[in-house]
This record gives structure tokens, C-alpha cells and sequence, in this order.
């Protein structure tokens, strides 16, 4: 019997995700989401069913349901999944089956794994991260939580993305480099050189361009 999924968040990056877990062996059940205005409407082949956690932990309970948060946004996407943990959800970690994950490899809770993505030996991914299409993450590499690695992103080995950092399209990273947390990387940036928490770097090779309010 398939497991029931439900997906918090109905963007296109959910509509990804509910692609993957489908072919991973899971039932979407649904949508969940902050806006009251798409409940009951119906988007790919699903339907909105709860707005907001308190009524997204009710639905998981009813229909033993693990969930996972669909949206890009990294501080939404960390602020949805604290509340949902703190209702006690159980989080799937959707990997699909066109990505590979290397046995040594960690994976943390609610982590999505899209299709063309390569996580190699000792890698550890920590919670509610994106290592979106056709990302690689070499050996010893480090992504914390709620971070997103966005498609087309290579890591160099034992390089380390701190909490909440976005890395851009096409982005690399050489390795054992340090990208610190609730940073930016701009699409197509070649690291060279450790960066700060907070801040967006961008350019070949990357510099920091500007600070952001912690």
C-alpha cells in the first residue's frame, strides 16, 4: 500500500516534488497552504484540503499521513516546517528515483531530492533542504537545514552550506569551502573563497555585494 503525502504549499516547485514522491511510492493526498483563498480548488490533480498547520497536522492525523513542505522560499519554508514539527508531524524525505544518494550519505527530515541530483559518500543533508534538479553534493559536504541548492549547483568536496543559504542556478563551489548561514549566491557564481552568514555574493569569481539584516 502506497503511503499517504501531504504536501504543504502549492507552487510549482510542489507540484515537482509531488511528481517525485509519486514515483518514490507515495499517495499525495493533497495540498495544504497559508492562503484561504485556494481552499477546495484544485491544482494539478489535487486539492487544497487545509490552510494553515493547525489544520494540515489534523488531516496528517486523520489519514496517518507523513508531509513534507513544498515551498522555495527558504525562512517560509523553515517557519512552516518549526510549526509542524512542534505539532509532532512525521516528515518524508522525498529522493527521486532519477537522483542517486550515496549509501554513506545522511539525509535529514522533509528533504527533497530532485531528479539528476547526485549526493556522494559522507555527504550529510541536514532538515527541510533542497538539493533541487541536477545538483551535485561531493563527498563530506555538509548542507544544513532549510538550505537550497538550486538546480545545476556543484559542491566541491567537504565544502559546508550553512543554515538558510540559497545557492543559485548553475552555481560552483570549490572545495572545502564555507558559505556561512541565510546567505545569497547569484545564479551562475564560481566560490573561490569562504563567505560570511548574511550576506549576497555574486560574479566570477563570487564577492560579497551586499549585507543582509540577520
Amino acid at each position: 500500500m502506497l503511503r499517504p503525502l501531504l504536501i504543504y504549499g502549492a507552487s510549482g516547485h510542489a507540484r515537482v516534488i509531488a511528481e517525485a514522491a509519486r514515483l518514490s511510492g507515495y499517495r499525495v493526498i493533497g495540498w495544504a497552504d497559508d492562503d484561504a483563498t485556494r481552499r477546495g480548488s484544485r491544482i494539478a490533480d489535487c486539492e487544497v484540503l487545509a490552510i494553515g498547520t493547525g489544520e494540515a497536522v489534523k488531516l496528517i492525523h486523520i489519514h496517518g499521513s507523513d508531509v513534507i513542505v513544498g515551498i522555495g522560499d527558504n525562512r517560509a519554508r523553515a517557519r512552516i516546517f518549526g510549526d509542524l514539527l512542534r505539532y509532532g508531524a512525521s516528515f518524508a524525505s522525498i529522493v527521486h528515483p532519477a537522483a542517486h544518494v550515496a549509501a554513506t550519505a545522511r539525509v535529514g527530515r522533509g528533504v527533497a531530492i530532485m531528479a539528476g541530483a547526485v549526493v556522494q559518500a559522507d555527504a550529510e543533508i541536514g532538515d527541510n533542504v533542497i538539493v533541487n534538479t541536477g545538483a551535485t553534493v561531493d563527498h563530506d559536504c555538509r548542507v544544513d537545514d532549510h538550505a537550497h541548492l538550486s538546480p545545476g549547483v556543484h559542491l566541491g568536496g567537504n565544502t559546508r552550506i550553512g543554515s538558510g543559504t540559497h545557492v543559485g542556478i548553475g552555481t560552483s563551489i570549490i572545495q572545502g569551502l564555507a558559505i556561512g548561514s541565510w546567505s545569497v549566491v547569484g545564479a551562475g557564481a564560481a566560490v573561490v573563497q569562504d563567505l560570511p552568514s548574511n550576506i549576497i555574493a555574486y560574479g566570477v569569481p563570487a564577492r560579497v555585494r551586499k549585507e543582509l539584516q540577520a
